[in-house]
């Protein structure tokens, strides 16, 4: 079962096959009409320190949507940006 779920294009590269969501126009469009503007905001609890999957597992049930996380919060580096106290968007 796929963790894809807006959609996902395979590419082969040197011989493998490989399953990503960049360039597949159906994850383009879900990205495209997300409003950012409409999120409510937190802080990062001390033990969510540096954890944005175990976040992204309370609110989106999945800690595959670390990506959502990410883009709504504007961060993107895992082990800097979700330090303690650090403001973050939930969907």
């Amino acid at each position: 079962m796929s963790h894809y779920v807006n959609g996902y294009s395979d590419y082969t590269h040197r011989g493998v096959v490989l399953r990503s969501s960049v360039g597949n126009t159906e994850a383009d469009d879900y990205i495209a009409q997300l409003e950012l503007s409409n999120y409510r905001s937190g802080f990062v609890p001390s033990e969510y320190h540096n954890r944005p999957d175990l976040i992204s597992t309370v609110f989106y049930r999945s800690p595959y949507d670390i990506w959502r996380l990410c883009l709504i919060s504007n961060k993107f580096d895992v082990f800097e940006d979700f330090r303690v106290g650090s403001r973050i968007a939930i969907e």
